[in-house]
C-alpha cells in the first residue's frame, strides 16, 4: 500500500470542507489522483470524483471518515493492512456487475479507496418510483450476478442494500464497496466500539452500534439474523440481505411484520415472511424463492446465489410466445397452420446456409492446391495441417448456425447479440483466411511451422460468451467507420499468422501500423486488441519493457470498454512479462488478476489452462518443482482441445520438474506420453530434440550413462542448428554433456564442455538455467584434472556456502557432501 500526501490548492482557499479542514478539497492531489468534487457522503466516508492522469479517466475516491481511524500507531497500521488486503481481494474481482477497485492509499491518517466511477442512481432512488415488476426483477438479477461472481471468488459483502448498488445511465447495475465492509467489520472495528455515522441510504436508518468484536457492522434493516447476533457470516448472509432488498422493491414494504433487528431477535426468529399484497402482480414463484432466502437458519436458504437466481429467472420470451401461440393455433384452420409451419422452416434453412459461408475459404480446390504447395516445398505434414484446419472450420461453421438459430428459430437471444456473435466469428474466419493466404506463398520456413501455426489460431469459445459480448462497447454505428474497423482487423489477422509462424520481424510493421490506424478510429476495443497483439510481438523480439507498456495500454482500454476477453489475455501476457524480467511477485499478482477476470467469463478453461501453464514456468524458474508438477498436471487434466505442440511442451516441463524431485520413473512416463505426439510436428521442430535432451537428463540421473549420451548427441546436433553454438540455451545443454563426461571419467572433454558453457553464460548473464549446478560440475572436473585444485576448491566451497535452491536437487548440499567426502570440508 502506498502512502500518499495531499497537496494544497493553488490559491490556498478553494473548496475546503467542514470535516477535517484542509484534508480533501477540489484540486487536492491524492497520490496520482486530482480531486474534482464531492459527490456523496455515507456511513463509511465521503466520496469524491477525481481524475486519474495516468490512465486518463475519471474515478471515484472514497475517503474514510476520521472516526474510523485511530490515533494509536500500531492499531492504525493493522487497520491499514487489513483494508489493503481486502481491497486487493476486491480488485481481483472483475465482473460487469461489481464496481472495480483500483487502488488503496492514505490521506494523512485516513484511508482512501480509488474505484470505478459510476454515473447514475442507487437502487434506493430507482425503487422510489413505481416500476413494472419485471424491470425491478431484472435490475436485481444483475446485482445478484455480481454477488454470485464475488462469492465464487471467496468474497462476502456483509452490507448489501439498495444504497450500495448503482444503476449506471446505460442501465448497467454495479455493486459498490464489495469486500470493504468486511474489512471494516473484521479489522478497524476490533479497535474501537463507537458508531459509524448515518446510513448511506440517506439517513432513514439509525447507525448500528458495534460491539467490542466489531461484528455488528452493516445496515440493520437489511442484515441477516446471524450477523446481528455476531455469529460467523458467509455468502448466505448476503443472500438474506439481497432478498430483503428485492422484496422491499417488489412489494413496497419490508418482508417482516416487525423489525427483524429489534431486541426480540436476540430471543428468537423475527416471524414469518409477509404474504405479498393482494394486488401484487409478481408471480407466486418469485415470492416463494424470496421466502426461502429469508429463512432465519442459513442452512435452510438457497445453497448459493446462483441457485437463488435460477429460481428468480424471468419466464423466457420463447416460452411466453409459444404459450400464447399454442392457444391461438388450437382455433386456427389447417391452412393457417401450414403457413405458420413454413414461416418456422425458413429461418432454419437460412441458418444452415450461414454455416456454409466458409466453403469458399476451405474449398476442395483450394485444399488440393495447398497440398501440392506443401509437396513441392518438400515439407512433410500436410495431413495433420489439413485435419487441424478442418476442425477449425467445422467449429466455426457449427457456431454460425447455432448463433443464427438462437435468434431466428429459438428466439432466445436478441438481434444485437447475434450481430456481436457473428462479428466475433467473422474475426476468427479472417484469421483462417489469412493463414491460408500465407501458406499459398509457399515459403518453406513458413510451411515448416504449419501445425503449430494453425493450433495457435483463435478458437470460437469467446463467441459463445453472450454476457461478455453484450457488455463490450458496441461497434461504431457509422458505416464508413465500421468498414475501416473491418479493414484493420484484416490487417491484424495478417500480422497474427506471421507471429504464429515465428516471423516476428515481419509481423511488427504490420501490427504497428494497425495500432496507429486503430487509435485514429477512436474505437477503443480495437485499440486495446491491437496493443495486445503488438505487445506479444515486441516481447518475442526481446523488448520486455515495450511489451509491458503496451499491455498496460491494453488493460486500460479493456477496463474502459468492458472488454473482459481482452483484459484476461492482457493479464496473462503480463504474467509472461514478469517471467521474462524476473519480476516474480508482479507475475503472481497478475496471475491473480487474470484468475478473477477469467472467473467472470463463461467456462473459459482455455484461459485458465494458459494461466496454469505460465505459473508452471515461474515455479520451475524459482525451483518450486512440486508446485510446477501440480500446475502442469492440472493443465493437462483440463478438458481442453490441446494441440500436439501445447501438450508436448507441458509434458516436457512436467518431466523436468519430476526429474528435479527425483521422481525419475514418472519423468520417463511423461516423456513417453509426449513421444508419439511430437511426430505430429514438423520433422525438424525443436521439440523433437528437446525431448531427447530431457530423456538424456533422466537417464543421467538414473545412472544409465550410455543411454544418456546417445540421447544428448541427437539433442545437441539438432539444437545447435536451431540456436547456434554461442546461444546460452545451447550452453545449458553443454552443461549436461559435461556432466555425462565427468560421470564416465572422461575428464578432459568434461572440462572443455563446462568451461565453454561458463564462457557463453558469462557473456549473457541472467539466462543460465542452473548456474550452481554448472559451477559444482566444473569444480569437480578441475579437481579431477589436477591442473588447478585451488581454483576448483574455491568454486565448490562457494556453491556449498550459497544456501542452495528451493525445491528439487540442491547443489549446495551436494557440494558440502563432496567436500566432506574428499576431506576438505
Amino acid at each position: 500500500m502506498s502512502t500518499f500526501t495531499v497537496a494544497g490548492p493553488r490559491d490556498g482557499s478553494e473548496g475546503r470542507g467542514s470535516e477535517d479542514p484542509g484534508d480533501v478539497y477540489r484540486g487536492a492531489i491524492l497520490g496520482r489522483y486530482t480531486v474534482l468534487e464531492a459527490i456523496g457522503t455515507g456511513g463509511m466516508g465521503t466520496v469524491y470524483a477525481a481524475w486519474d492522469p495516468e490512465l486518463r479517466r475519471r474515478v471515484a475516491i472514497k475517503v474514510l471518515h476520521g472516526a474510523l481511524m485511530l490515533s494509536e500507531t500500531a492499531a492504525r497500521r493493522r487497520a491499514h493492512e487489513r483494508l489493503r488486503l481486502e481491497a486487493q481481494a476486491a480488485a481481483r474481482l472483475t465482473h460487469p456487475n461489481v464496481v472495480t477497485v483500483y487502488d488503496v492509499g492514505s490521506v494523512g491518517d485516513r484511508l482512501f479507496i480509488a474505484m470505478e466511477l459510476v454515473e447514475g442512481q442507487t437502487l434506493t432512488q430507482f425503487s422510489s418510483e413505481p416500476r413494472p415488476w419485471r424491470q425491478t426483477l431484472e435490475v436485481y438479477r444483475q446485482a445478484g450476478q455480481g454477488l454470485a461472481a464475488a462469492h465464487r471468488a471467496g468474497l462476502v459483502h456483509r452490507d448489501f442494500k439498495p444504497g450500495n448498488v448503482m444503476m449506471a445511465e446505460d442501465g448497467q447495475v454495479k455493486i459498490l464497496d464489495f469486500g470493504l465492509a468486511k474489512a471494516i467489520g473484521t479489522g478497524l472495528a476490533e479497535e474501537f466500539a463507537s458508531g459509524i455515522g448515518a446510513s448511506e441510504d440517506g439517513g432513514e436508518t439509525p447507525p448500528l452500534r458495534m460491539t467490542s468484536t466489531g461484528k455488528h457492522l452493516g445496515t440493520p434493516r437489511y442484515m441477516s439474523p446471524e450477523q446481528v447476533l455476531g455469529q460467523p457470516v458467509d455468502s448466505r448472509s448476503d443472500q438474506f440481505s439481497f432478498c430483503v432488498s428485492l422484496y422491499e422493491s417488489l412489494y413496497g414494504r419490508l418482508p417482516f411484520a416487525r423489525d427483524h433487528h429489534g431486541p426480540a431477535v436476540l430471543a428468537g426468529p423475527a416471524g414469518p415472511v409477509r404474504e405479498p399484497p393482494q394486488d401484487a402482480e409478481v408471480p407466486r414463484r418469485i415470492y416463494l424463492a424470496l421466502e426461502r432466502g429469508l429463512r432465519v437458519d442459513p442452512g435452510e436458504r438457497h445453497p448459493s446465489m446462483d441457485d437463488l437466481l435460477a429460481e428468480l429467472r424471468l419466464e423466457s420470451g420463447v416460452r411466453r410466445r409459444w404459450t400464447v401461440a399454442a392457444a391461438a393455433l388450437a382455433a386456427l384452420a389447417l391452412a393457417v397452420l401450414a403457413v405458420a409451419y413454413e414461416g418456422l422452416r425458413a429461418p432454419s434453412m437460412d441458418c444452415q446456409a450461414s454455416g456454409r459461408q466458409l466453403e469458399t475459404t476451405w474449398s476442395e480446390t483450394r485444399q488440393g492446391s495447398l497440398r501440392r504447395i506443401f509437396e513441392r516445398a518438400n515439407v512433410a505434414g500436410w495431413d495433420p495441417v489439413s485435419s487441424a484446419i478442418d476442425a477449425k472450420v467445422q467449429r466455426l461453421s457449427a457456431m454460425y448456425v447455432e448463433a443464427c438459430e438462437a435468434t431466428h428459430l429459438r428466439g432466445e437471444q436478441s438481434s444485437e447479440l447475434l450481430d456481436r456473435r457473428i462479428a466475433c466469428l467473422d474475426d476468427r474466419g479472417r484469421a483462417v483466411e489469412a493463414q491460408l493466404r500465407l501458406f499459398e506463398r509457399g515459403r518453406p520456413e513458413i510451411l515448416a511451422t504449419a501445425v503449430s501455426s494453425v493450433a495457435g489460431l483463435p478458437g470460437v469459445v469467446a463467441c459463445a460468451d453472450r454476457e461478455a459480448l453484450l457488455d463490450l462497447q458496441p461497434p461504431p454505428p457509422e458505416d464508413d467507420l465500421r468498414a475501416t474497423v473491418t479493414a484493420i482487423r484484416e490487417h491484424l489477422a495478417d500480422a497474427l499468422v506471421l507471429e504464429l509462424a515465428g516471423r516476428y520481424d515481419e509481423a511488427l510493421p504490420l501490427v504497428s501500423s494497425a495500432v496507429e490506424r486503430a487509435e485514429a478510429t477512436g474505437y477503443r476495443p480495437l485499440v486495446g486488441e491491437a496493443a495486445l497483439q503488438k505487445a506479444r510481438v515486441v516481447g518475442r523480439l526481446g523488448d520486455s519493457t515495450a511489451m509491458k507498456s503496451l499491455l498496460v495500454d491494453a488493460v486500460s482500454e479493456a477496463l474502459a470498454t468492458s472488454h473482459r476477453e481482452l483484459l484476461a489475455h492482457a493479464y496473462l501476457q503480463l504474467i509472461v512479462v514478469g517471467f521474462l524480467r524476473g519480476e516474480v511477485g508482479d507475475a503472481l499478482e497478475f496471475s491473480r488478476m487474470a484468475q478473477g477476470t477469467i472467473s467472470s467469463l463463461s467456462d473459459r478453461q482455455d484461459l485458465e489452462g494458459r494461466r496454469l501453464f505460465y505459473l508452471g514456468m515461474i515455479s520451475i524458474r524459482e525451483g518450486r518443482h512440486g508446485d510446477a508438477v501440480d500446475q502442469y498436471r492440472r493443465y493437462l487434466d483440463l478438458d481442453l482441445e490441446l494441440s500436439a505442440l501445447e501438450r508436448v511442451t507441458a509434458l516436457n516441463n512436467l518431466a523436468e520438474s519430476l526429474r528435479e524431485l527425483g521422481r525419475l520413473p514418472e519423468a520417463l512416463e511423461a516423456l513417453a506420453q509426449a513421444e508419439p505426439l511430437v511426430d505430429l510436428l514438423a520433422p525438424q521442430h525443436e521439440l523433437h530434440f528437446t525431448l531427447q535432451c530431457s530423456e538424456a537428463e533422466v537417464h543421467l540421473a538414473m545412472g544409465a550413462f550410455e543411454l544418456a549420451e546417445q540421447r544428448m548427441r541427437v539433442c545437441l546436433a539438432g539444437l545447435q542448428r536451431k540456436f547456434g553454438e554461442e546461444h546460452p540455451h545451447f550452453a545449458n545443454l553443454l552443461t549436461v554433456q559435461g556432466q555425462i563426461y565427468l560421470e564416465t571419467d572422461r575428464i578432459e572433454p568434461a572440462v572443455a564442455a563446462l568451461e565453454r558453457a561458463t564462457a557463453i553464460h558469462a557473456a549473457t548473464p541472467g539466462y543460465e538455467a542452473r548456474p550452481l549446478r554448472r559451477q559444482l560440475l566444473l569444480g569437480r572436473a578441475l579437481w579431477r584434472q589436477g591442473r588447478d585444485r585451488e581454483a576448483a576448491l574455491a568454486m565448490i566451497r562457494q556453491v556449498a556456502e550459497s544456501g542452495g535452491m528451493p525445491g528439487g536437487t540442491d547443489p549446495a548440499a551436494a557440494a558440502s557432501a563432496w567436500l566432506l567426502e574428499n576431506g576438505v570440508g
